[in-house]
């Protein structure tokens, strides 16, 4: 089986992809784009590595000072500043968060930078637990209900509006966090959401939601008190219920 991930990189136009083959491989996977060709970077796993985590986005980043994170089942990777992809190769990580680290968990699923530079970690073991790594102190804060995150949820996508609100999409719900606080909202034409595969905040502000059986939801009002979601299906022309990926080109038409 091979999931592939690509992602731009903030100091050059390379693009990156992940593609593991067996996650059990400690092998990085990791290729550049070089021309018409990919070229292989092999950057060197930690002691404690096992396998690389699972998951269709946001498995690694480089962050806005040029550092790079990736996910493990055996915590998470930070590695130096390296401006050009292809010169990781060899290089070690500075840092490695697990459960014995202010973490205090082992299988990271997602990872996201906001706009203020800390870095969020969605978990599921030992633990599922939404983190976030406080660039200013070093710190983790870790997140519970008693902040509104739901009952051991899931976060499968991390986003974030021009207005500093974040979204998460979970295996069950959509969430949104603002003022320090989550906040689970109503998608009212399903009684059960299925998994969000993927978000999307457009250039005009909307979200949407792409989900694994029930088609494409859109708000127009993020901001609200009570948010308004359309619902789209297959009876509104998509090909499928089943939404997996969102991307959007230059003159604002959605795929």
């Amino acid at each position: 089986h091979r999931d592939l991930h690509s992602f731009p990189t903030r100091r050059s136009s390379d693009l990156v992809t992940t593609t593991p083959i067996s996650e059990t491989d400690p092998t990085s996977h990791l290729r550049v784009r070089n021309g018409d060709h990919f070229d292989s970077i092999n950057f060197r796993a930690s002691q404690r590595f096992h396998a690389w985590g699972w998951g269709w986005n946001q498995t690694s980043l480089q962050a806005h000072d040029g550092e790079w994170w990736f996910q493990t089942d055996r915590g998470l990777q930070r590695f130096p500043n390296i401006s050009r992809p292809r010169d990781l190769d060899g290089v070690a990580p500075s840092h490695v968060y697990d459960g014995s680290t202010g973490l205090g968990e082992e299988e990271v699923f997602r990872i996201f930078e906001d706009s203020g530079g800390d870095l969020w970690a969605s978990t599921i073991t030992p633990r599922n637990e939404i983190i976030r790594w406080e660039r200013a102190t070093g710190n983790f804060h870790h997140w519970t209900v008693a902040d509104g995150w739901p009952v051991n949820a899931i976060a499968t996508v991390i986003r974030e509006s021009g207005s500093g609100t974040l979204w998460f999409g979970t295996f069950l719900e959509v969430v949104r966090f603002r003022n320090g606080r989550f906040e689970k909202l109503n998608i009212p034409s399903t009684p059960v959401l299925s998994v969000v595969r993927d978000l999307h905040i457009d250039r005009a502000g909307r979200v949407w939601i792409a989900t694994a059986r029930d088609g494409l939801y859109r708000c127009d009002n993020p901001d609200a008190a009570a948010p308004v979601f359309r619902h789209y299906t297959a009876h509104d022309g998509l090909s499928s219920d089943s939404t997996r990926s969102l991307t959007e080109d230059n003159d604002g038409f959605l795929y």
